[in-house]
């Protein structure tokens, strides 16, 4: 039982990391897919900053993963 439980624990932390990893893709263009006004909206510039936002967010939670050794 000691294997199978340790097993699914390296699962869960997978699916933690792979969670983690998405949430700031799916919390950012949640909030600037809705129909409100928000900052940077008028912007030509907005959509390559929010991309760059995403990218360096998902960049330090994969470093602070491997720092942690998760990944």
């Amino acid at each position: 039982m000691t294997v199978e439980a340790n097993k699914m624990n390296r699962v869960m932390k997978t699916l933690t990391v792979i969670a983690t990893i998405m949430m700031p893709f799916v919390v950012i263009a949640s909030i600037y897919g809705m129909n409100i006004n928000l900052p940077l909206e008028d912007s030509p510039h907005s959509f390559m900053l929010i991309m760059i936002s995403m990218f360096f967010v998902t960049v330090a939670f994969m470093l602070w993963f491997k720092k942690k050794k998760w990944l």
